[in-house]
């Protein structure tokens, strides 16, 4: 480890950096031979902490995403410790299910998002969250020492940290860190969330507690005092039983050198001048989202489906490329809204082009694309558009119709065509809003 090369690192530092997070870095597969196949994620947090693990070592734990018997956990363990720098966490199928499907994603995932009428509730998946959170400390317990970090990652396991710093009372010098990779509802969203009380007391608990924005952090600030009596507050940290808690805003970017790197390779190039000359002639509006409804992709493409009804001399002339990623495959919710894209798709597509050459959008909702794929279509929309001043007009307008979004949610969407729900906007001083459908007529008439 060199933590003089890291900013913020104390140079005499020398404990261990653990990061914990639901999901190792690493995907294991099982071939038919019964064996197993390991390789890195792409996963959104891996991802995000690729930059961080060049110039900082540091043991990654988590669920290795499947079920491993018995008799082969030894051999799953030493491979990922020896080859990964990764400790598993096993957990059995039913209670991974109920625990990520379940509690995570069918109502911490829509509560935090602000969508209340997307959230489910059931008892059992209450108790598997509870019980997910204790296996996790159970697993990290007998790793810990004198002057380490741990720093524990996103809604699944926001119970952690009180139960860490319980049960490692007598470590010395230990610090312990969360941060969160979703939006922080403000208190009135935050008093519906099961364990409110718990989850406030376990972040409490931690000694840096980071959000995407400072408004995400202000939110917390004023949720942690609504719901624990005793909480005192200056404008970035948090008192509370004899414990100052630094809340903060920390956005997280991009490896612009990888990227670049990336684009430069044969195969980007390749796949670039595929596209250039698929859509030769035309504007493109690129929108690379995963399959989540709070993406807004039906509202992305009505949106588009008004702009080319009210406005017919720009048909054959722009395409939406909609890349969709599917995710969560096994939630109703999300099959369903598979199914509306999907229809949507075809009824825009029939209702404004008759062959694939005058289709109005491309949107692969199976698609599972690659780095170099997604590079060449980021480059073949920054060679396509805003080279004349009618297609800026055009991506203005469609940037503003794309800001169809719940009246109660104002967190519209980038020139990407993506909603901003981790806080993009902050930093977006000219994105305007549309609260309403009925705003669609008059932004098109007025901004093409």
């Amino acid at each position: 480890m060199s933590p003089s090369t890291v900013d913020g690192i104390d140079p005499d530092f020398e404990g261990r950096i653990f990061v914990v997070a639901n999901r190792l870095p690493v995907a294991i597969k099982t071939t038919d031979e019964g064996e197993f196949e390991y390789s890195l994620s792409s996963g959104g947090l891996a991802s995000g902490l690729r930059g961080l693990s060049k110039v900082v070592d540091f043991k990654w734990f988590g669920w290795p995403g499947i079920d491993i018997h018995r008799n082969d956990k030894d051999k799953v363990r030493q491979r990922l410790l020896d080859e990964f720098n990764a400790v598993p966490i096993f957990l059995s199928e039913n209670l991974a299910q109920k625990h990520y499907d379940g509690f995570s994603n069918s109502i911490l995932w829509p509560l935090l998002h602000r969508m209340p009428e997307k959230s489910s509730s059931n008892r059992d998946w209450c108790d598997a969250y509870q019980e997910v959170n204790e296996i996790f400390g159970d697993n990290i317990l007998p790793w810990v020492e004198d002057n380490d970090i741990i720093w524990v990652h996103d809604y699944h396991l926001m119970l952690l940290p009180g139960i860490l710093r319980e049960r490692l009372n007598k470590k010395k010098n230990l610090k312990i860190g969360f941060f969160l990779h979703t939006p922080f509802p403000t208190e009135d969203y935050f008093t519906i969330l099961p364990f409110r009380k718990e989850i406030c007391e376990s972040l409490l608990l931690c000694d840096v507690v980071g959000f995407h924005t400072n408004q995400y952090a202000k939110d917390f600030l004023d949720s942690a005092r609504t719901v624990l009596p005793g909480v005192s507050r200056s404008p970035t940290d948090l008192h509370w039983k004899g414990r100052q808690v630094i809340v903060h805003g920390f956005p997280l970017g991009i490896e612009g050198d990888e990227w670049r790197e990336k684009l430069s390779t044969e195969t980007a190039k390749t796949e670039l001048a595929t596209l250039q000359e698929e859509f030769k002639g035309q504007r493109i509006l690129l929108g690379v989202d995963r399959l989540d409804y709070i993406k807004g992709i039906p509202q992305k493409l009505l949106a588009f489906d008004r702009l080319l009804t009210d406005h017919p001399e720009w048909l054959g002339k722009v395409v939406l490329v909609q890349v969709a990623i599917p995710t969560r495959a096994g939630l109703t919710a999300y099959r369903v809204l598979r199914q509306e894209v999907e229809q949507l798709v075809g009824q825009v597509n029939g209702k404004h082009g008759e062959s694939r050459s005058q289709w109005s959008v491309l949107a692969p909702g199976a698609l599972t694309t690659t780095y170099s794929n997604l590079q060449a279509y980021t480059a073949s929309l920054s060679l396509s558009i805003g080279k004349a001043r009618a297609t800026r007009r055009l991506v203005r307008s469609l940037r503003r119709l794309c800001h169809f979004v719940h009246p109660r949610r104002p967190e519209p969407c980038e020139l990407r065509i993506r909603r901003l729900p981790r806080g993009e906007k902050r930093h977006l001083n000219d994105v305007q809003l549309c609260r309403s459908d009925k705003d669609l007529a008059s932004i098109v008439a007025g901004h093409v």
